[in-house]
C-alpha cells in the first residue's frame, strides 16, 4: 500500500509504501520517534511499490528529499480523493521502566 505521512501541521508530506497494514503501523511508530513533530498518517491506498514510484513522479515538482514532499493543495487534494483515511489501532502499552515505557503488542479489536 502507498501511505501519506505529514510531519507537523503543515509539514512535509512523505509518500511511501508499506506492504501490510502492520507494517504501516510500525514505520509510523518508528518515523514518530524519529521526528521532532508529531506526525500523523493523511492516508494509504492499495498498490504495489511500483504505484509509490508512480505517485512520488508524478509530485516530483514538490519533491524535497528522499521521500518527503512539500505540503501544497495539489497533492493534499490527491490524498484526500485517493486514500482511505488511517485509523491507529488500540496499543496496549507495557511499563518495564518508568523512564521508557514500550509496546507490548497491538491490542486485538
Amino acid at each position: 500500500m502507498v501511505y501519506f505521512v505529514q510531519s507537523g501541521n503543515a509539514g512535509p508530506i512523505k509518500i511511501g509504501y508499506a506492504s501490510t497494514m502492520a507494517l504501516l503501523t510500525s514505520r509510523l511508530l518508528g518515523l514518530q520517534s524519529s521526528n521532532p513533530e508529531p506526525i500523523q498518517c493523511l492516508g494509504f491506498m492499495e498498490g504495489a511499490r511500483q504505484d509509490e514510484y508512480r505517485t512520488q513522479a508524478s509530485f516530483s515538482q514538490y519533491h524535497i528529499h528522499g521521500e518527503w514532499f512539500r505540503a501544497n493543495d495539489t497533492l493534499l487534494s490527491y490524498i484526500t480523493e485517493h486514500s482511505t483515511p488511517y485509523t491507529a489501532p488500540r496499543m496496549q502499552w507495557e511499563v518495564k521502566d518508568r523512564k521508557r515505557p514500550r509496546i507490548n503488542k497491538l491490542a486485538k479489536t
